[in-house]
């Protein structure tokens, strides 16, 4: 039931903008564009742009205040009586009774009757009858001061505290599903929240436009060009919940849509979804100005003197966009190039007549000389991008190899800078100095196509190949564009050029500019080798209503014929190739049978059909069907709408309150806020609500169709029906396949909605209820609807603060807290009045309370920011009550929030928001006195201060924090409270009451209390002696003010405290950890037995060293302890820790052991909370198996078993939760079921088998150990080892041709690669091993290449260092003598490498590394692997593990020896040496842990 008013008559542009200029004469409307539902520029609406005043000539930035839209409604002239109906405002309750008007002809006054009714009854407007410009003025000026919907919004605020005036809030809370209301009826009077505002209707004196704002988005824009800003499902939810709503509104009033799809959805800029009243099947089927008296399939402008008819006439496009008919047409050469490109452009969502996103051909010819297909000169090269042409090979091979993002493109194939260049000469001036030049200046614009051509990269258009104005200037001061010498008129240019289009020559060229422009060569490995590598959006969340789309993922199918000169020609009369007539007998012979002369026989001419045809078939997408009916004939002429009620109706005026109803009560609106564990939302539940689904009217029923569709589409990223797919399942009943591909939630849901009966779909109001939208989604609606009223910042500011301040925020939770705040927190703003600030920070407090630390960093901390940026104009009072709690509360939140066991990086995360929050703190200094910050945030700051020195050690505390307290205690120490003086000492200052220096509190001795204690249990009271001079007054102090006194037993306090970094069980955790079952066993002096097939407890010597945690509250942390005053190698960026501090002491006991992997266990990798561990082994048949393991019971949870070949290199993609491992090929899988998601290789083609030298064949087979290295990694198609990037969310693997690909994780879709270039090494070798820069982040104020690098380790022994962001060789160099088994990156400017040669190394990046001789040597056999401890490394050599630190001396490096010791276990006191040989072994930092796998492929846990 799509409608299409293909009867009513739409107009070209000129045409469009004469008639709306001259029917509101100084309306100050700018006519913008038309909008047009088919290729061709034909249009019944426009959008029109709000000007301010002042001359065009003067003003060369004139200022825009807005843009909006104008539809036509079709049946001429309003024959409404002015006087009765002049601002007449519907708004305020008053409706128009048509039926008295008398009319010539009564079906058309019974239609506008119909459509007026139909707008006014479903939103209200103002109807302006012959509108001055005054009346007009005024309608937008009520919009955009933002008063439109302003008594509505006093409603709600007056409902809040139990009144009420009229039924505004009453009408709008029923809109939201507020329950209580279900038995009130909506008066009219009061706009949906979902439904587009109309401003109103505007009679002129031959036609009424209906006027409403025109938004940035439509559903269609989002879903093409910015799909990320649907981030979450519960956006997407909560974005069908609101077009359920809209829908239920409609079909209560007895109104279908019938027009539903994404292009018909408008969004916000916060992607707040409308349907609008002109697409509803009622007003649309009215939309145009008169009835066409032209054929229904024929597109035409409507007015009979149209002065472009001849322009525009001749086509054969319909406004339908089938384009399977389209691409067959033209295949066979029915439909010219020009037309079907005009409907790819329309496909691709491209709009003619705007300059931001315009219709674009290609150039064919470049001017030089007359278009000849018997010659090659001055043909353009169709094959090759106009930018690639005008740029050149040799600057996109650097723009794309030194670019941070390699691209090739940096701008669309048609700007709107070119557009506006090549329309300079018809456009208005204010249009060329906003989109060109601020300062006109005629002379700057090309002057003639040759020019024009040469001066341009982008793209042609349409015009050049059809309107001869383009070449006449309507500027006096700018020329004519010149013709090329080799035509006459601008008539005889656009026949000729537009014969160059459809030549043969074109024709055979032409699908490889749809490739490169639409086509398989916008993405991929095509597009790197077309040259053709788009540079992406920085941020592809953000919305956008333009871009390129992708069209087709194959390659396009060569035309089949050209299409004969009289079929695309307009002026047969004045063209000489259309008077001989001979080219056009051949082809009508062509297209009679399709079969062309230069073949051979039917059957290559069928071969080429079948390829055309499978093409046509693949890009089914292109063709979606959202209507069951899929027939426009029976929309909406049966359908009968309510009477309209009279408007003699009492209005009960604003003065007057009324209290609420007894049976209303506010607090019943509150209890409506549920959060999503208030009620049950399984699928079980979904079920049973399927099972109630029915319909009582068909046109709803296909509106409901349409719903399920749009949210399939959602989820697939492709339509759910065609035309032929949707015949299938009207005749079989048998569902598409993609359902099954939607998550189970989903897919019950569009099942429900695409029922083939239609009385089985649910109604609108039962969607509503389904258990796929969650309480918070119905909550967040309540809360958020409002807002989209149209009134004031500081009402909509004041309600929802005070619907917050209610608790409404905590009932819905956290997450649909989160998702409101978008919303709301940009009505909070420095520029607030007092009163309004009061509602703000009430509306802040109430976010802190329930947002997470990392949505306050990121939602709330910069508001907090800009508020104290505005300096002291809040007041001291105001900024102790209000912003201090709410500054306090966010600090005690991170502090609160660091002592729980989570993961690194969300540590790292709130470390990030206590770093913001003291920030803002500091920014109190300049508006408060000192007194006041001190008393205020005391306890918050020493609270900080001790939870700080409690996570990085008393190490850290000693070198870093101790120093910073010295001047401090040092002043504290003599102030007058502490010694018992009452005047000043030397160095004291005080206020006197005269001066206006800092005064010093007298409670700021509480700091002393609160920190010297802590301090001397921390570091050890004789540590803390040594820093302060001033300790024994400030001791003295403490125990006659509090009655402190320091321990008499210093010996353990400084030693103890370091012995807590070595010694496990510190951690402490709410899941037990492999230490805690040790420390169990050592308790019950017996063996305990785990319940896991295959595994076994070991316990023994290191029972005895384990401890209680002195902290208790947080889990331990790894800080490297750093001292500048001692002595280090001049590699590393810090030093060494102090030089009483112990060496780290490995017990090399075995904790616990576990059977992995029938065979041997060749990687792992740790999760970064350190409860789980993925090994990877030998499995079942000698094929690649991956177990996941749950460190706090060591029980093997799951695994994944789709590798063929051992897996070799084991990545967690932290931010994706995914896994990525590799055996050869690339598998990513999740984390969680262990399903396949994606599978990456190489192809063998692009990659010949290479022959491995007999050097590295020694070095491959020099040790048993070959670290799990393919046997076949000399074929240059697999890949030998993976890195991953987590900042950037890529994968960087290595192959055994020493090339280096990238992978996308996010677009499941491989990036560039690196291929290798062996003239600087003997041979070819293979990567074995990856690291990047130690930060894997790219700071904003770091320009050193050292800071985005990328090396490589080689089988050879070499090392290269990549840029990793050109792929560029910085330094190539001979690490090892042997196969470098792995690389690590401690430091941004340092490298840790092992080798088969027995040696590890360490190179400074700063330095000459071919120079460099930093070698530690000890082991008898190649070093396997190791894993970075701080500054410690841990390696481990068949069956032995060394220890080294990076905090050597100089003088000793390059002649280290590693100190090795061998694992053992212990069985009832016995000890055991371990005898497995060694293959892989990682750190656990947070539980001061190590983890080691055997060839025999056990997994054990070690300390």
């Amino acid at each position: 039931m799509v409608c299409s008013p293909e009867k009513a008559g739409a107009a070209c542009p000129e045409c469009l903008e004469r008639r709306i200029l001259s029917g509101l004469p100084g309306s100050c409307f700018s006519f913008v564009h038309g909008l047009h539902e088919s290729p061709l520029p034909f249009a019944s609406a426009a959008v029109v742009q709000i000007a301010s005043d002042g001359a065009e000539e003067c003003n060369g930035s004139q200022q825009s205040t807005g843009y909006f839209v104008l539809v036509g409604l079709h049946g001429g002239k309003a024959l409404l009586d002015i006087q009765e109906c002049e601002n007449n405002s519907l708004e305020n309750g008053s409706q128009i009774d048509l039926r008295g008007k008398e009319s010539t002809d009564a079906d058309d006054n019974h239609r506008k009757q119909s459509i007026i009714s139909t707008i006014t009854k479903l939103t209200p407007t103002q109807y302006l009858a012959r509108a001055a410009t005054s009346e007009i003025r005024e309608l937008i000026s009520s919009y955009l001061n933002l008063t439109t919907e302003e008594s509505v919004m006093n409603s709600l605020n007056l409902l809040s505290e139990n009144k009420i005036v009229g039924s505004g809030g009453l009408d709008f809370l029923n809109f939201t599903g507020f329950s209580e209301f279900n038995d009130i009826h909506p008066s009219g009077h009061v706009r949906h929240p979902n439904i587009l505002p109309v401003l109103g209707i505007v009679e002129t004196y031959d036609c009424c436009y209906m006027l409403h704002p025109k938004f940035p988005y439509t559903l269609e824009n989002i879903m093409h060009y910015s799909p990320e800003a649907l981030w979450s499902d519960w956006h997407i939810r909560f974005l069908i919940y609101q077009i359920i709503s809209a829908l239920v509104y409609l079909h209560d009033f007895g109104v279908h849509h019938g027009n539903l799809k994404p292009s018909a959805i408008f969004m916000s800029d916060s992607l707040w979804p409308y349907l609008s009243i002109s697409d509803i099947c009622p007003v649309k089927q009215n939309c145009g100005f008169a009835e066409s008296k032209r054929p229904a399939l024929t597109l035409c402008c409507f007015e009979e003197d149209c002065s472009s008819r001849d322009i525009y006439s001749g086509f054969n496009l319909s406004s339908s966009l089938d384009w399977q008919s389209y691409s067959k047409r033209w295949w066979m050469g029915e439909l010219s190039n020009y037309e079907y490109i005009l409907v790819l452009n329309k496909l691709a969502g491209r709009r003619w007549g705007d300059p931001a996103f315009h219709t674009v051909m290609p150039w064919v010819i470049d001017f030089t000389v007359r278009p000849d297909e018997n010659s090659d000169i001055g043909w353009r090269d169709l094959t090759k991008s106009k930018w690639r042409l005008a740029k050149g090979d040799e600057q996109l091979d650097f723009t794309y190899s030194s670019s941070e993002v390699p691209h090739h493109v940096s701008d669309e194939c048609l700007s709107e800078l070119a557009v506006c260049s090549y329309k300079a000469r018809r456009l208005p001036k204010n249009i060329l100095r906003s989109a060109v030049r601020s300062v006109y200046e005629p002379n700057e614009y090309p002057s003639n196509m040759q020019r024009l051509y040469q001066w341009t990269p982008d793209e042609c258009i349409p015009e050049f190949y059809s309107d001869p104005r383009i070449f006449v200037s309507l500027h006096s001061e700018m020329s004519n564009l010149a013709l090329p010498s080799w035509v006459t008129s601008a008539e005889e240019f656009i026949c000729l050029h537009r014969d160059a289009l459809e030549s043969d020559r074109v024709s055979r060229q032409l699908h490889h500019w749809i490739d490169i422009t639409f086509g398989y060569k916008l993405s991929g490995e095509s597009s790197v080798e077309a040259k053709n590598v788009m540079l992406p959006p920085s941020d592809p969340a953000k919305p956008k209503s333009t871009g390129r789309r992708q069209l087709f993922m194959k390659p396009h199918p060569k035309r089949l014929t050209i299409t004969p000169h009289s079929t695309y020609h307009n002026k047969m009369e004045s063209c000489a190739k259309c008077q001989g007539g001979s080219s056009s007998m051949t082809t009508g012979l062509l297209l009679k049978d399709h079969i062309p002369p230069a073949m051979q026989s039917q059957i290559d001419y069928l071969e080429e059909f079948e390829q055309a045809n499978v093409f046509m078939k693949l890009e089914n997408h292109l063709c979606p069907i959202y209507d069951y009916a899929n027939d426009s004939s029976c929309c909406c002429s049966s359908v009968k709408y309510n009477k309209s009620p009279c408007s003699n109706q009492d209005i009960v005026p604003p003065e007057s309150v009324l209290s609420v109803a007894p049976d209303f009560d506010f607090c019943s609106f509150l209890e409506c806020f549920e959060s999503d564990d208030s009620s049950p939302t399984g699928y079980q539940e979904l079920l049973r609500w399927k099972q109630k689904s029915c319909s009582v009217n068909e046109y709803h029923a296909n509106d409901i169709f349409s719903v399920g569709c749009i949210l399939a589409e959602i989820y697939l990223h492709r339509p759910l029906f065609d035309a032929d797919l949707l015949s299938a399942y009207k005749e079989t009943g048998v569902l598409p396949g993609a359902i099954q591909e939607l998550p189970i939630h989903v897919a019950v849901l569009v099942e429900s909605c695409i029922q083939r009966e239609w009385k089985r779909r649910p109604l609108a109001k039962h969607l509503l209820e389904s258990q796929y939208f969650p309480p918070s989604v119905r909550s967040a609606y309540m809360f958020l609807a409002p807002l989209q009223l149209i009134c004031t910042p500081r009402d909509r500011l004041k309600y929802v603060a005070k619907l917050a301040s209610e608790g409404t925020l905590r009932a819905m939770g956290e997450c649909a807290a989160e998702m409101c705040a978008p919303y709301c927190l940009p009505l909070v703003s420095p520029s607030l009045s007092d009163i309004d600030t009061e509602f703000a920070l009430a509306l802040l407090k109430e976010f802190v309370k329930c947002l997470s630390v990392q949505a306050t960093k990121d939602l709330i901390l910069h508001i907090i920011q800009k508020i104290l940026q505005a300096g002291g104009l809040l007041g001291e009072s105001f900024t102790v009550k209000q912003i201090l709690p709410l500054l306090r509360n966010v600090i005690l939140s991170c502090i609160e929030s660091s002592k729980i066991n989570k993961p690194e990086p969300q540590h790292s995360w709130n470390s990030f928001s206590l770093m913001d929050g003291l920030s803002a703190l500091e920014g109190l200094v300049s508006v408060l006195p000192v007194k006041t910050i001190l008393r205020e945030l005391l306890q918050v700051a020493a609270s900080a201060l001790v939870d700080l020195c409690q996570q990085i050690g008393p190490e850290n505390t000693a070198t870093y924090v101790l120093p910073h307290l010295k001047e401090l205690f040092a002043e504290l120490a003599f102030s007058h409270e502490s010694s018992g003086l009452s005047v000043p000492t030397k160095g004291l200052k005080f206020f006197d009451g005269n001066k206006t220096e800092p005064a010093k509190m007298e409670s700021r001795i509480d700091l002393v209390f609160l920190l010297y204690p802590f301090l001397a249990a921390l570091v050890g009271i004789e540590k803390l002696r040594e820093c302060y001079s001033t300790w024994f007054l400030l001791e003295q102090a403490l125990q006659r003010l509090y009655g402190w006194k320091p321990s008499t037993d210093h010996s353990g306090s400084s030693e103890n405290m370091k012995g807590q970094r070595f010694r496990p069980g510190n951690y402490t955790s709410s899941e037990p950890a492999p230490t805690k079952l040790v420390a169990e066993i050592g308790k019950n002096g017996r063996n305990m037995t785990v319940s896991n097939q295959g595994s076994r407890l070991e316990h023994g010597s290191s029972s005895d060293n384990l401890c209680a945690s002195t902290s208790g509250n947080q889990p331990w942390f790894w800080f490297p302890s750093p001292d500048r005053n001692c002595w280090a190698p001049d590699f590393l960026g810090r030093s060494a820790g102090m030089k009483d501090e112990l060496p780290w002491k490995i017990k090399a006991s075995v904790l616990y052991s576990a059977r992995a992997h029938p065979g041997a266990l060749r990687s792992l990798a740790v999760h970064d909370d350190e409860f789980t561990i993925f090994t990877g082994g030998v499995g079942p048949g000698f094929k690649g198996s991956i177990q996941k393991w749950e460190l706090p019971n060591m029980n093997c949870s799951s695994g994944y078993y789709g590798h063929e070949e051992v897996v070799n290199s084991i990545c967690i993609l932290s931010i994706t939760g995914k896994v990525a491992s590799c055996d050869g090929t690339i598998h990513i899988w999740n984390a969680q079921t262990g399903k396949l998601i994606a599978v990456h290789t190489e192809s063998s083609i692009s990659f010949p088998q290479q022959t491995a030298s007999i050097e590295q064949a020694n070095m491959l087979n020099q040790d048993a150990l070959s670290g799990g290295i393919l046997s076949n990694a000399f074929r240059g198609s697999l890949y030998t080892t993976m890195h991953y990037m987590e900042s950037k969310d890529k994968l960087v693997a290595g192959m055994g041709n020493g090339s280096i690909r990238f992978i996308d994780i996010s677009q499941d879709q491989k990036l560039h690669l690196w291929k290798s270039d062996s003239d600087e090494i003997s041979f070819s070798s293979l990567v074995s091993a990856i690291c990047s820069c130690a930060s894997d982040k790219l700071k904003k104020d770091s320009t050193a290449a050292s800071s985005s690098w990328i090396a490589a380790g080689l089988s050879s022994g070499y090392c290269r260092l990549l840029d990793e962001r050109s792929g560029n060789i910085v330094a190539v160099w001979r690490a090892h003598d042997g196969h470098i088994t792995k690389l690590a990156a401690p430091e941004d400017h340092l490298i840790v490498s092992s080798s088969l040669d027995k040696t590890l190394r360490v190179w400074d990046l700063r330095g000459n590394l071919s120079t460099q001789s930093n070698i530690y040597r000890s082991h008898s056999d190649g070093i396997i692997n190791f894993s970075a401890w701080g500054q410690d490394m841990v390696s481990v050599s068949r069956n032995k593990i060394a220890l080294t630190s990076l905090s050597r001396p100089t003088s000793e490096i390059g002649h280290q020896q590693l100190t090795f010791q061998n694992l053992y276990s212990s069985d009832r006191g016995v000890k055991y040496k371990n005898m497995s040989v060694l293959s892989t072994i990682s750190v656990l930092p947070l539980s001061r842990l190590f983890v080691v796998g055997t060839e025999d492929g056990f997994l054990k846990i070690c300390h």
